[in-house]
């Protein structure tokens, strides 16, 4: 039987066979908010009083890199930090984890973080400024049923858009490739339409491929090398996921736009490179 990546209850149970209170940093999957930093400065809302919020936080949180040093050039900006999970067990590990270290003291923000469901959450409309999502919509796409996963990532969509500012940013850190069968699912099924739903807005959505740098690997010694001669020769950059990142903006209304209600908007989809570092 597959596992059902969208139960609170597989969550829970695994939450509480892997979390410790001990920092481990082995089991990332994704990336390092060190490494998204560079993208969030780019896209980060040109403003003051800035709600964050991410969903599906899980136990590697990237809301909380905004405490750290790399990010003091945006806390000024910021008005407070949501992070939210279905897990009420890495919640609990979360809020006894971060109470016991020092962020109160280095930090003028307290993240927040809460029990809830991404589907349907409970924050007014037009709250938040930037929504980011780490793995949780990848692990919804894996459901056994291919309708049910669709159904989820639908809802969790929604109200990433419903809760969004007029003039907001959601990121999907994803392990999802460009022309891969899941990117047909989310993007072409599931957000697109979504988007199109929303006719108050103009939106874009800009498809950052990460790849990880090229490094020196160790070229094949031939038998008459000495052992301790090494060449190298650089490895070419390697994909390893892509980071959609949906603007939004207020669509002007005009007597056109008004008539043609059924109409489908495009959305511009620009796909750039993005080397971790």
């Amino acid at each position: 039987m597959a596992t059902d990546y969208s139960s609170e209850e597989y969550w829970n149970n695994r939450y509480c066979r892997v979390c410790t209170f001990v920092e481990e940093e082995s089991h990332e999957w994704y990336y390092s908010f060190e490494v998204l930093l560079p993208l969030m400065k780019k896209y980060f809302p040109k403003t003051s009083d800035l709600r964050i919020l991410e969903v599906g936080c899980g136990d590697r949180p990237l809301i909380v890199g905004f405490n750290h040093s790399a990010a003091d050039l945006l806390k000024d900006s910021i008005l407070s930090l949501d992070a939210i999970d279905f897990s009420q067990t890495v919640i609990d590990v979360l809020k006894t984890r971060y109470s016991n270290s020092d962020e109160k003291e280095t930090s003028q923000i307290v993240i927040d973080y809460k029990c809830m469901d991404a589907r349907k959450m409970i924050y007014e409309s037009e709250y938040f400024d930037f929504i980011i999502d780490k793995g949780t919509i990848d692990a919804m796409l894996c459901s056994e049923s291919s309708k049910r996963a669709q159904n989820n990532v639908s809802k969790i969509i929604k109200e990433a858009v419903r809760t969004l500012k007029s003039t907001g940013i959601i990121m999907i850190v994803s392990h999802i490739e460009l022309e891969s069968d899941e990117f047909d699912i989310l993007i072409m099924k599931i957000i697109l339409p979504i988007l199109n739903e929303n006719r108050s807005r103009y939106w874009k959505i800009d498809a950052h491929v990460v790849s990880k740098p090229s490094v020196e690997e160790p070229k094949k010694k031939s038998k008459r090398q000495k052992r301790d001669t090494v060449e190298s020769h650089p490895v070419e950059n390697e994909s390893f996921g892509t980071v959609y990142v949906i603007t939004g903006s207020v669509r002007r209304q005009t007597r056109h736009s008004q008539d043609n209600s059924k109409a489908v908007f495009d959305v511009p989809f620009t796909v750039h490179e993005y080397a971790a570092e």
